[in-house]
């Protein structure tokens, strides 16, 4: 629409401005539910797909398994080829741990990007609501601040985690360096 009209729009009749919302509030509400639909096939794709990926690593891990009895069994027949059999069971097992650190690093990363996203939603409402006047910019301020400081400390705190205490051999447990030491994440020590 021209800037005339918009500088205009309070010498307009109700009846006048009654029938311009009613004209586009059909368009309007097509526009969003579209746009939902939009971005509910696209979630429910990116489901799919995580859906897909457990899969995938459920049958490797079978594989995996799989591969490890067939090893065992020319392990224990007096095979010649004993050690060849241990190394292969020895790669087989420390491959499918590195998947795993992968595929799970991969769902971490993955979370990370949906809290920036959905903070950036939260942000956009919030800018959305000062623009329409619904609080002031002081309140803007504390909401906007409390949430890139709850984004940070969440961030910061996955980070720390996998640096610090999250074993670097496999990604479901804990490390620990030795005995006496101090619990990761916690100042005591065990006596």
């Amino acid at each position: 629409m021209p800037d005339s009209l918009y500088d205009n729009i309070g010498n307009i009749n109700q009846g006048t401005l009654t029938t311009i919302l009613a004209a586009n509030q059909a368009s309007t509400i097509d526009t969003v539910l579209n746009d939902k639909s939009d971005a509910f096939s696209t979630t429910y794709t990116s489901l799919d797909n995580v859906g897909n990926n457990y899969q995938v690593a459920q049958y490797y891990n079978l594989q995996t398994g799989r591969l490890e009895n067939v090893l065992k069994d020319l392990a224990s027949k007096g095979n010649e080829n004993v050690n060849i059999a241990n190394q292969n069971i020895a790669l087989n097992t420390r491959n499918a741990e590195i998947k795993e650190w992968y595929f799970n690093n991969k769902l971490d990363t993955l979370f990370v990007f949906q809290l920036i996203f959905i903070s950036l939603c939260l942000l956009a409402v919030i800018a959305y609501l000062l623009k329409l006047g619904v609080f002031g910019s002081g309140f803007f301020g504390m909401l906007v601040g409390l949430l890139i400081l709850i984004v940070i400390l969440v961030i910061a705190n996955r980070a720390i985690y996998t640096e610090k205490v999250r074993d670097k051999r496999y990604w479901t447990k804990r490390g620990f360096s030795s005995v006496g030491d101090a619990l990761p994440g916690v100042n005591k020590k065990c006596k």
